[in-house]
């Protein structure tokens, strides 16, 4: 058995080449101001009721946990009261900027562009994000699968107007 993996392209020169090489200009960072922030959410993860939740909630495919204004920015609070456990928090459509972790700034590696944020035993996150383009619904969760498999995840769904949250989901295949 080879473990010897070939690929052999066949095509004419192609245009437009998006190759990324050394100093290739990235997108870059911009941070998001307090200025921007329209609302501060709290989400707490933690175990009850056999289960895995989030601000005392199971998932419900069909409730908006969250429900910003497409085209505005948002500090989250996301705290671990989950005892030992590590949660790390995966934020789907868009990356947030990591600005504090139990009050102190992260290591420069997480204050940019970031889909995961990592919570310790007992630690407490504000990222800020901005929801751009999409409309939702999205989901966040906890990426350790047993956590997510056991329903440690909540909606949001970024709409042209913001309503109160929990509210329910219209749009569940857009």
């Amino acid at each position: 058995c080879s473990s010897d993996l070939k690929f052999v392209v066949k095509s004419n020169a192609v245009t437009g080449n998006a190759s990324v090489v050394a100093g290739t200009p990235l997108r870059p960072h911009v941070a998001i101001k307090d200025s921007e922030i329209e609302a501060t959410r709290r989400f707490v993860f933690d175990k009850a009721n056999g289960g895995y939740v989030v601000n005392a909630q199971f998932y419900d495919p069909a409730r908006a946990d969250a429900v910003p204004r497409l085209g505005s920015a948002e500090r989250w609070i996301l705290e671990n009261a989950g005892g030992g456990w590590w949660h790390p928090i995966h934020i789907h459509l868009e990356s947030h900027q990591i600005r504090s972790i139990n009050g102190a700034p992260p290591d420069p590696a997480w204050q940019h562009k970031s889909d995961t944020c990592i919570l310790k035993g007992g630690d407490v996150a504000e990222i800020v994000m901005k929801f751009r383009t999409f409309l939702g619904p999205f989901v966040m969760h906890c990426h350790n699968l047993e956590h997510e498999d056991m329903r440690m995840m909540q909606n949001f769904d970024p709409r042209t107007v913001s309503v109160s949250a929990p509210t329910p989901i219209t749009r569940l295949f857009p």
